[in-house]
């Protein structure tokens, strides 16, 4: 009888342990709702925690409207008008002259171009009792860089407008054949250029046509000196740049 209460007094005790255990060992399994098993140790180092490519919160901003709203590519085909300044305005005649542009685009804001031109103009003049007539070409390519004005804070009605300025180099090469000569003259010269342009976005800014006017220095052999021909002296000087106004059409990508 003793033995009997003294085993059934072991397994109460043992079923109280088993009653106490239990909750413990399914607490360390099973934790309670809003108790997080393992938390992250912020006090530690983490080198990429802050990594950013962008200095400020506007660099950011800017890249994100470029990929938006920007291109990076303008492939443009251009017409317009070519004059020459000085002397030269009185012996060339103006006339169209046509090419083609590349522009790359860093941003929103620079660009940069280079461009091909060509075109014809008639001389027609008369000089010590003889008539002189002819064509002279001039092409040559250019390398420009280009600035577009923020127009984000204007009206509505102006902000679709993209105006910029622009300035570069250029490489020009004249030809120029006389009609009563079988020969051709050809030289060369290096200049600068400067003007301005707007765009307008069609197509949902996937073309634009444009508007430029822009200013060339150059400075051609024999400027300055007295113009002789056929070995004869003119008492003429041929003096002058080009003044150019042309319309694009631009293809963006």
């Amino acid at each position: 009888m003793r033995g009997f209460v003294s085993n059934k007094f072991n397994i109460t005790i043992f079923a109280a342990l088993l009653s106490l255990s239990t909750p413990s060992f399914a607490a360390d399994w099973y934790p309670a709702e809003g108790i997080l098993v393992a938390q992250e140790n912020y006090d530690a180092y983490d080198p990429f925690a802050d990594y950013s490519e962008f200095d400020e919160a506007t660099d950011e901003e800017a890249d994100i409207y470029f990929f938006k709203n920007g291109r990076f590519f303008t492939l443009g085909l251009f017409g317009g008008y070519r004059s020459f300044t000085d002397t030269m305005g009185q012996v060339y005649k103006s006339a169209p002259n046509f090419g083609l542009l590349l522009a790359y685009f860093f941003d929103l804001r620079f660009a940069m171009q280079v461009s091909y031109v060509t075109g014809d103009h008639n001389f027609d003049f008369n000089l010590n009792n003889q008539k002189f007539r002819g064509t002279l070409t001039v092409s040559g390519f250019a390398f420009d860089v280009k600035y577009y004005f923020n127009m984000q804070n204007v009206t509505k009605g102006l902000a679709d407008v993209n105006p910029y300025i622009f300035g570069g180099i250029t490489q020009l090469s004249r030809e120029q054949k006389r009609d009563d000569l079988d020969g051709i003259e050809k030289d060369s010269a290096m200049g600068f250029q400067f003007g301005i342009g707007t765009e307008f976005p069609i197509m949902k800014n996937r073309m634009h046509i444009g508007l430029e006017a822009m200013y060339q220095y150059v400075n051609f052999s024999g400027e300055g000196n007295e113009l002789i021909i056929d070995g004869n002296q003119t008492n003429t000087k041929l003096n002058g740049d080009i003044i150019r106004l042309q319309a694009i059409f631009g293809f963006n990508f």
